[in-house]
């Protein structure tokens, strides 16, 4: 029997569990008659669901506090109330908030009004904060406010109203007049600048502008400032004491505009806020709360050099020329583009090298150290910055905070310069003392510099493999973190024997490598080692003498090799596209060694090609022959599975008295249901699920939205289930409504693994309120250009920060008892024409970026449920 069949149908069943689960200020309770709940239609439990809403909101709140990135402060912040009694708040941004993106993600208000969810406006308001109400009238009347994007029809001719950016020019006059009356109003300034992208459709890399005229700007792209934005802000900063920028976008946002105006004081990034998180975007202002998110994107001054650039987001998909191609089974044309001239497709020729593991690797190689930008000082006078400092102005992992902190190491397992082998593992304990006079939180990022050869496996220069953060700490006072770093950790994936001693797998080269504790992706922390150095650089060396092979999965004992790559593709057709007889595409895969040539510009797109015939041959009809009676029989009379294992060898009997069943018709478990979901090794697992016919397992995977289909043979019925990863029924339904959290992008920001817990509990109660099984989320496909149309939905650019959150949220879920549909595998970063996209990209990149959250998310968060993505 299909092992993936037993797992699914084991974790519903896993339901059963009796018992009570307390964490923090949640209790939840599971008894007989919640699991009858679980198999019968859903039943809102109005006073659960209004319990699971108030204390879902007090952690939306929490969320948002820690997730906000202040990213420029020149003493301007924190305000004081008693000096900032009234506050303008400049520009369009303001009436028309980011709670959420389109799509899946969306985030609605519990009343279906998005005026009843809370923006900055309301939030200062609350706050005790007077606002000038003249200047947002203005901008509700300027433009039509439109907060849902989903009911657009989203093809290519309707892309610039998506899009349409909405800034009034300075020089309207009521704009104008406006404007010069509010200098009496108050001299402090909040200029908002927001975007908002969505499902089906990469963001643009060109500006439309629905006002003040209809067109477009072929200068700037959809994540920078607008011509109207930028003559605003330079009037902020002229006529203004204090001016704080605030930046509510689902993507990550160009700031090259700060480096030429001093004169602005602050910056916080502060993501779509949900339903209720701009709450706490005054509690940051204000000083209440000392901001301590970091970024979970690399922001460098020009987007548009990311290495993948030109192989990327919206513009970066290609099409086939063979015209005649028909789509795969069951595919639409695409979700966002009605019309295109044939099937998709994109390389990601890249490899590994994506986000701050292109700029830090890129720097390392000298390939920057030619490029120089002219940017201005506090004081307003011209500097000139050379290398990485002109290329990248926020580096992965940054953020600044109102107090100081000093770390220590206080133990380590492995001295420093010890010589590793394969069963090696370092533990360290770093203590994080608060230097500072105010309260508040840090956070510990540890990174790894591996051993490199050129010509050898492709390897990134800095590589995140380990963060903390601490609870708030008070002045003077520390907090113990603790780190684990495996043999496994420091590994490369080598799908080409680059190192050459026949193995293709798990690889830690020799040499040397170090562990780097730094404050972000750039930046080393100089920290004090117990009895030893002081204020030295974080760095932990250690030697590999002999490489070590890690061929062998922990857990399972199988063998590791290539699944994807030339004659082991599983497939038919290596994924990297190289092969003769798949499609022989010819991708220009870079190579580290290449990029001090390159000197940091982007790579050229792939050059136009056909379709190969061994990809015609054995991926786009293998829909074809789901439901073959062939295949059906073979399945159905199997006498061992595809592990070798004997199956149950005694005729199938749907349906009749003597079948094992989980539940009696009425959804009532049976004792044997019981037992099973108390046990995943009970022998009677294989019996019961030999009685699964072949249609029956692919109708319950294939179509399984919204609803878990019910597998007759074994009596297990239909199981509710709904989108999406940030409010639980927001995209699917009416009538369920959960809490509307912050954007994932959000939680990324806090890197707070025990916040992420918490939303995977507050979610299961909001699941458990509203009758619900499971729910389509978490999200962690990989920020793979900023440009990418779900940014929102998912964490990071880097798969470490995303996997380890991710796997926390589903660990939270599945301890309420329900089910964390985690999506959407595999490598969908791209949404313009994504519907029978085939994506090319080589076994290490896969392994090591794009499935790594996945492997996380399984291993550490436990999880029982997977989408599939559209590619």
């Amino acid at each position: 029997m299909n092992k993936l069949v037993k797992k699914i149908t084991f974790s519903l069943l896993s339901l059963v569990s009796l018992g009570s689960l307390i964490v923090g200020d949640i209790m939840y309770k599971t008894y007989e008659s919640d699991i009858i709940g679980l198999l019968c239609p859903p039943i809102v439990d109005e006073k659960a669901a209004e319990s699971s809403k108030s204390e879902g909101f007090d952690l939306a709140k929490k969320i948002e506090e820690e997730g906000i990135v202040m990213v420029k402060n020149n003493g301007t912040l924190p305000l004081s109330t008693k000096n900032v009694e009234a506050i303008n708040l400049l520009g369009y941004g303001n009436v028309a908030w980011i709670y959420g993106g389109s799509g899946s993600g969306r985030v609605l208000a519990q009343s279906d009004n998005f005026n009843d969810n809370i923006d900055l406006a309301k939030a200062l308001d609350e706050y005790g904060i007077d606002i000038n109400t003249d200047l947002l009238d203005f901008y509700k009347s300027y433009a039509t406010v439109s907060h849902d994007i989903d009911s657009l029809n989203f093809n290519v001719d309707k892309t610039p109203y998506r899009f349409g950016l909405k800034d009034p020019d300075i020089n309207n006059t009521e704009y104008s007049k406006l404007l010069t009356q509010a200098l009496d109003f108050s001299d402090t300034a909040i200029v908002t600048i927001s975007r908002q992208g969505g499902e089906s459709e990469d963001m643009p890399k060109v500006q439309y502008k629905s006002k003040p005229t209809q067109k477009t700007d072929e200068e700037r792209h959809s994540l920078q400032i607008s011509q109207e934005e930028e003559d605003l802000l330079y009037y902020a900063q002229d006529n203004y004491e204090n001016v704080i920028v605030v930046i509510n976008s689902t993507n990550a946002f160009q700031l090259d505009f700060l480096a030429d105006m001093p004169q602005i004081d602050a910056c916080l990034v502060v993501g779509p806020t949900g339903e209720v998180g701009a709450h706490a975007i005054p509690k940051v202002l204000f000083g209440e709360v000392s901001p301590s998110g970091r970024l979970a994107d690399t922001l460098p001054y020009d987007f548009k050099s990311h290495l993948n650039n030109n192989n990327s987001g919206f513009d970066g998909v290609s099409f086939y020329t063979n015209k005649d191609i028909p789509y795969g089974v069951n595919q639409t044309t695409n979700a966002g583009v009605t019309v295109r001239p044939s099937l998709p497709y994109i390389d990601y020729s890249e490899g590994i090298y994506v986000g701050y593991r292109y700029y830090e690797t890129a720097d390392s190689e000298h390939a920057f150290d030619q490029i120089q930008r002219e940017i201005l000082d506090d004081k307003g006078n011209t500097k000139t910055v050379k290398g990485y400092d002109a290329v990248v102005q926020y580096p992965f992992g940054y953020g600044l905070s109102y107090t100081t902190f000093d770390w220590e190491v206080i133990s380590l397992s492995k001295p420093r310069d010890s010589v590793l082998t394969s069963d090696s593992q370092i533990d360290i304990t770093l203590q994080v003392t608060n230097t500072g006079n105010v309260p508040g939180k840090e956070v510990v990022e540890l990174y790894s510099t591996p051993a490199y050869e050129v010509g050898g496996i492709e390897k990134a220069s800095k590589n995140l493999i380990g963060f903390e953060k601490t609870e708030t700490i008070e002045p003077g006072h520390n907090e113990t973190l603790t780190f684990s770093v495996s043999m496994r950790d420091l590994a490369s994936y080598d799908a080409y024997d680059k190192n050459k001693n026949g193995k293709t797998t798990y690889e830690v080269d020799k040499g040397t490598y170090i562990l780097s504790f730094s404050n972000n992706a750039h930046e080393v922390k100089t920290i004090d080692f117990l009895g030893g150095d002081k204020n030295v650089a974080g760095n932990l060396s250690y030697k590999v003498n002999e490489t070590i092979v890690l061929d062998k999965d922990p857990i399972t004992n199988q063998p590791i090799d290539n699944l994807f790559t030339g004659e082991k593709a599983v497939d038919g057709v290596s994924i990297d596209g190289l092969t003769q007889d798949g499609e022989n595409a010819q991708i220009d895969y870079v190579s580290r060694s290449e990029f001090k040539d390159l000197k940091g510009e982007v790579l050229e797109k792939s050059a136009s090609r056909s379709m190969g015939s061994g990809t015609k041959e054995h991926v786009l009809f293998a829909g074809n022959d789901r439901n073959n009676k062939t295949k059906a029989e073979a399945w159905d009379k199997a006498s061992h599975d595809v592990f070798g294992k004997e199956t149950h060898s005694e005729d199938v009997t749907f349906g009749a008295s003597g079948s094992l069943k989980v539940a009696d018709g009425k959804g009532v478990l049976t004792d044997l249901g019981y037992e099973l979901g108390s046990n995943y090794d009970d022998p009677q697992w294989d019996a019961l699920l030999d009685q699964v016919s072949y249609s029956e397992a692919m109708g319950m995977i294939n179509d399984a939205h919204p609803n878990c289909k019910g597998i007759a043979s074994i009596g297990m019925p239909a199981l509710y289930n709904l989108d999406g990863p940030a409010q639980v029924g927001s995209f699917a339904a009416k009538n369920v409504r959960g809490v509307g959290f912050p954007a994932d992008c959000v939680l990324a920001q806090t890197w707070n693994k025990t916040l992420a817990y918490e939303e995977g509990l507050s979610l299961g109660a909001d699941m458990e309120a509203h009758g619900l099984s499971g729910f389509y989320g978490t999200a962690i496909n990989l920020h793979r250009s900023p440009f990418s149309g779900r940014n929102y939905e998912y964490y990071s650019e880097d798969p470490i920060l995303t996997g380890k959150l991710a796997a926390q949220v589903t660990r939270g879920v599945k301890d309420t008892g329900k089910i964390s549909f985690v999506k959407h595998l595999a490598v969908a970063e791209t949404e313009t024409s994504r519907d029978s996209l085939y994506t090319w990209l080589s076994e290490q990149a896969l392994r090591e970026l794009y499935l790594e959250p996945f492997r996380i998310v399984v291993l550490e968060g436990k999880a029982n449920g997977m989408m599939t993505s559209y590619n």
